[in-house]
This record gives C-alpha cells, structure tokens and sequence, in this order.
C-alpha cells in the first residue's frame, strides 16, 4: 500500500492545481482508494491528514480481520495533533464488495466527528469501498 501523493506523482497527474490540495470528490482520490482498498480480503482504515488549506500531511493504515475493525479515536487524534493536522479523511473497506455502512460504521465516524471537533480538528469524510463503489457518509449527511 502507498501513500496518495505517491500513488498520484507515480501515475503522472498533473492537474491546474497542486495534487496535495485535497479534495474529497475529486476522481483521483476515489480512483486511489479503489486501487487501494477494493481487492483487500480483509478491513483497512487509510487516515489521510491535511492543514488548514487541505494541503496533504500524511497517511497510514490501520488493518482490522476479515469483518470489522477498530478505529481508536486515541490513536488517530494524537497523531493528527502531532503533525498539526486541521483536517482528516477517513475511508475503509468492505472486503464483502457492499458500500453501504454498518451501524457499528455510523456510531464510531459520529463519534469520531465529535471529539474530532472538539480538538478543532475537521473529519471532512469517511468514504467506503466495496469493490468498485464508494460510498461518502459526509454525502448521505452522515458526517
């Protein structure tokens, strides 16, 4: 697995703007969570981390079992406040190919999103992909 700039410089994009200015719908960024996530046999969360003007920090993952995994909100907020991050994005796979969530999906992206805002750090989305669909929580108002 690689990181987004990565995976972008690699493929040779080179758009009107800078590819570290993040934008949640933008194609390239669903294309690399496809590629990334879609074919994995078992859950993934990718973190990506952004500044104040959505310019790109930093990632990582966190591998879950062949079911569900855990976001520790400890884990994910001190390295967020490490790198002085305004932003994240979260997304994960259902290696089922469903994108829809759980309500187990729902209940920790809220709680994510509240001590997220308390500690002024925005969760812009928590996308989801199953197969070759994705689905955005912050479009179905989720987040």
């Amino acid at each position: 697995m690689g990181t987004l700039i990565g995976a972008l410089t690699r493929q040779g994009i080179r758009a009107s703007r800078p590819v570290n200015v993040f934008d949640c719908d933008d194609d390239r960024f669903r294309c690399f969570l496809r590629r990334t996530l879609s074919k994995l046999t078992k859950e993934y969360v990718y973190v990506a981390f952004f500044d104040g003007r959505r310019h790109y920090l930093g990632d990582y993952y966190v591998a879950g079992c062949e079911s569900e995994i855990v976001i520790r909100g400890r884990q994910l907020f001190t390295r967020a406040l490490n790198i002085n991050a305004a932003a994240v994005v979260l997304a994960h796979n259902h290696p089922s190919g469903r994108a829809l969530p759980s309500p187990a999906d729902i209940e920790s992206t809220r709680r994510l999103a509240h001590v997220g805002e308390a500690l002024e750090i925005e969760l812009l989305d928590h996308l989801i992909v199953g197969g070759d669909n994705i689905y955005s929580m912050k479009q179905a108002r989720i987040v």
